[in-house]
């Protein structure tokens, strides 16, 4: 995408428990996603390079992510009491 389009893009993936639904007043309504589920995909999204994508580590190896090689890694987290696991995920793109 950073050559073709001159974009760079980077994510962060949590799974959980997590509240959707419209907050706001009569004058301005917004569908929402929220709680820790939401905030830990965030900041993961934080601690992922340009390109990356950074994911929980319960959330990889409950997708059943083949995570041979790749090094788990901890980072303090803001709004979390404990150090998350995470890990930075390789991704190929194909035209």
């Amino acid at each position: 995408l950073g050559e073709k389009w001159g974009l760079t893009v980077r994510a962060g993936v949590a799974s959980g428990p997590t509240v959707l639904g419209v907050l706001g007043s009569h004058y301005k309504m917004e569908f929402q996603a929220i709680g820790r589920t939401v905030n830990l995909a965030s900041r993961l999204q934080g601690q992922a390079q340009p390109g990356q994508v950074t994911a929980s580590l319960d959330c990889a190896k409950a997708a059943g992510l083949d995570l041979g090689g790749l090094a788990p890694e901890q980072a303090g987290l803001k709004g979390f009491s404990q150090p998350e696991s995470f890990v930075r995920l390789r991704v190929t793109l194909q035209e």
